[in-house]
C-alpha cells in the first residue's frame, strides 16, 4: 500500500463524510459513487445500513446486485486503501442515525469463493453460512439465541 495512495483515499472520504453527514442530518436521500466503483445508497434515514465489501482477489458481482435491492446499503471495495475510509465512512452514519432511531443495525454481507465452513472438509453446496457479530453492545444472550434460531430456520443451516 502507497502512502500516498492512503492520504489521497483519505481527504476524498473526508469531503464523501461532510457531504453524507449533511444529508442525513437534513434527511435527504444519498445515492454516491464512491473511491474503487464503491456505491453508498440511502433512500432515506434508516435504522440499518446493508454493506458489502467486493472482495479484492476475485470478481463476485452478483453479491453486490442482491445487496442493491436494499433501501440502505453500502457495496465498498474490499482493497486495503480504501479500508480506512470506508470504516470512517460507516461510523458517521451509525452515530447520526443511531442517535435518530436510538438503536442501528448493520448487515455485512460476506462472499466466498466456496461455501467452504473452517474446520469442515468439503465445501456445503446447498446451505449458506451466517455468524451474528455483536460486537460489545448490551444485547442478552435471549436475544441472540432468538436471532440464531430464526436464521437457521430461514437460512436452513447452522451458525459457525
Amino acid at each position: 500500500m502507497d502512502l500516498s495512495e492512503t492520504s489521497e483515499y483519505s481527504l476524498i472520504f473526508d469531503d464523501l463524510i461532510k457531504i453524507v453527514e449533511d444529508r442525513l442530518n437534513r434527511e435527504k436521500r444519498l445515492h454516491l459513487s464512491l473511491p474503487l466503483q464503491s456505491k453508498l445508497h440511502i433512500e432515506r434515514p434508516l435504522p440499518f445500513l446493508s454493506v458489502y465489501r467486493q472482495p479484492p482477489d476475485f470478481a463476485d458481482s452478483g453479491t453486490a446486485r442482491f445487496i442493491a435491492g436494499e433501501a440502505s446499503y453500502l457495496v465498498a471495495s474490499g482493497d486495503q486503501p480504501a479500508a480506512p475510509g470506508i470504516s470512517a465512512l460507516i461510523k458517521k452514519i451509525v452515530t447520526i442515525l443511531s442517535e435518530k432511531y436510538g438503536a442501528f443495525l448493520i448487515v455485512e454481507i460476506w462472499s466466498s469463493r466456496s461455501n467452504s465452513v473452517p474446520g469442515q472438509t468439503e465445501p456445503n453446496l446447498e446451505k449458506p453460512v451466517f455468524r451474528i457479530y455483536t460486537g460489545s453492545c448490551s444485547f442478552s444472550e435471549t436475544h441472540i439465541h432468538h436471532a440464531r434460531q430464526v436464521l437457521s430456520i430461514f437460512y436452513g443451516s447452522h451458525p459457525h
